[in-house]
């Protein structure tokens, strides 16, 4: 596991080495939870061991994660396609795998302390700071937290990527008597 500390964010890096097979589709997203089909089992197991890796890194009080929502993404470099600015409400963390290899059509992070952004607090110049670009390179997978505002520009190159939600399951702040809970995730 690489982890790359963005601003004060941290995404989560693997590379995943089993051959994945692109679908073909011409809708922009897809309405299916695509993890959920049978040629995926394996990406998803991996992208479940993927988080188990995250809850020890944190700490986190949980029995573990579960994938609640997946798609594919097929961005048109025909249609000018590009994703703006978004975050993933009501899951804890969210995550890509890119199946098309298109490094000149990145994932952008927004850095989530807006007020770097504002010129008058720091000198005038790049505004770029407040952006970090992670190539889409095949078969990468990046997991970051719900809140992580991130996008895609106007491809020029097709782009192909899978996007997914996770929450934690089980027993969830096992540990204190005021927040603990228990999430049931019912497939």
């Amino acid at each position: 596991m690489e982890v790359l500390k963005l601003f004060p964010l941290e995404v989560f890096s693997w590379d995943y080495e089993k051959h994945l097979m692109i679908p073909r589709s011409t809708e922009f997203q897809s309405n299916v939870d695509i993890l959920n089909l049978k040629i995926y089992s394996d990406l998803k197991s991996y992208i479940l061991e993927c988080s188990e890796q995250i809850k020890k890194h944190y700490g986190f009080e949980c029995d573990g994660f579960e994938l609640t929502r997946s798609w594919l993404n097929t961005y048109s470099a025909k249609n000018n396609d590009g994703m703006q600015f978004h975050t993933h409400p009501m899951c804890a963390f969210a995550g890509v795998i890119f199946l098309s290899n298109s490094p000149q059509e990145p994932i952008i992070f927004k850095d989530p302390l807006s007020v770097r952004a504002n010129q008058s607090t720091i000198p005038i110049g790049s505004t770029d700071l407040c952006y970090h670009s992670i190539p889409s390179v095949k078969n990468k997978i990046l997991i970051f937290p719900w809140w992580a505002e991130h996008g895609v520009s106007s491809v020029n190159k097709n782009r192909i990527s899978i996007s997914f939600n996770l929450m934690p399951v089980g027993n969830v702040n096992y540990t204190d008597r005021l927040s603990k809970l228990n999430i049931n995730y019912i497939k």
